[in-house]
């Protein structure tokens, strides 16, 4: 089974809400490779409390 990549563009409350739901998916395979955020400070709590990648730019998330 492929394994679906999905990245999540801010750090707020909307981003915790998607990364639950995402872990919550069960018919596919999938990996939340990071986040992309313009608020750096935001940016660096939500992925660290969330265990995946920072992103700089959403270039470099789109291309992850």
């Amino acid at each position: 089974m492929k394994t679906l990549k999905a990245g999540i563009i801010g750090s707020g409350f909307a981003a915790r809400f998607h990364f639950d739901a995402l872990k919550r998916v069960y018919s596919v395979n999938l990996e939340v490779v990071g986040a992309f955020s313009p608020n750096s400070k935001k940016l660096d709590e939500f992925t660290v409390a969330k265990g995946i990648k920072s992103f700089e730019s959403l270039q470099s998330l789109i291309e992850a």
